[in-house]
């Protein structure tokens, strides 16, 4: 009995530190507008295309007609300022200017200098361009994955309900605790009736 209490807790505490890295989301019902999706930084935003297609995520950039995004990469943000030089690496390595570093997908090298006069090199795979600040992505695992949706072709863009999310996370949490209390208590009560009828 001691070892099946032992199991449940383990479970517990695995249920509740999943708990804390998971969220419920809910979205809105009305439609948005792209610059209205722009403006919510690293906000959950669900773009459903008109054949159906449905799309999560929580960033985008609008580029040549299209909402172009990367699945499983890192951004990091730097002043062109401090760029020193930007090395393309694909197919052979070679110096290359910042425009067309930002219109081209690849490889890159960045080698940065700072106010202190430290070097520090960067590897994206790829770079785009915000008035000063540049924004190069960093792959998180292998399977980074861009994402490429015709505004054209966007029939509804759903931004985060951020009440109705808190809600269905505090249920949840709710759920489960009650859940594992309730199994908690039922061993309880048959290691109790076990130790009076032994």
């Amino acid at each position: 009995m001691i070892s099946f209490l032992k199991h449940i807790k383990g479970s517990a505490y695995f249920l509740a530190t999943f708990l804390l890295f998971q969220s419920c989301l809910a979205y809105n019902k009305n439609s948005s507008t792209i610059e209205e999706a722009f403006s919510e930084k690293d906000m959950p935003v669900k773009i459903i295309t008109v054949d159906g297609n449905k799309y999560t995520l929580r960033w985008f950039e609008e580029m040549e007609g299209n909402l172009v995004s990367m699945k499983n990469v890192k951004r990091e943000y730097l002043n062109k300022k401090e760029i020193v030089q930007i090395v393309l690496l694909d197919p052979a390595p070679h110096v290359v200017s910042l425009d067309l570093a930002v219109k081209h997908h690849g490889t890159f090298q960045l080698l940065t200098k700072d106010d202190k006069n430290r070097y520090n090199s960067h590897k994206f795979i790829w770079l785009s361009e915000n008035d000063e600040i540049i924004t190069g992505y960093k792959m998180k695992g292998k399977d980074t994955l861009t994402v490429i949706i015709p505004t054209d072709q966007i029939e509804m863009i759903q931004l985060k309900d951020k009440n109705k999310s808190s809600n269905h996370t505090t249920g949840l949490v709710a759920g489960v605790a009650l859940g594992v209390g309730i199994i908690i208590l039922g061993a309880v009560m048959a290691n109790n009736l076990s130790f009076w009828y032994d």
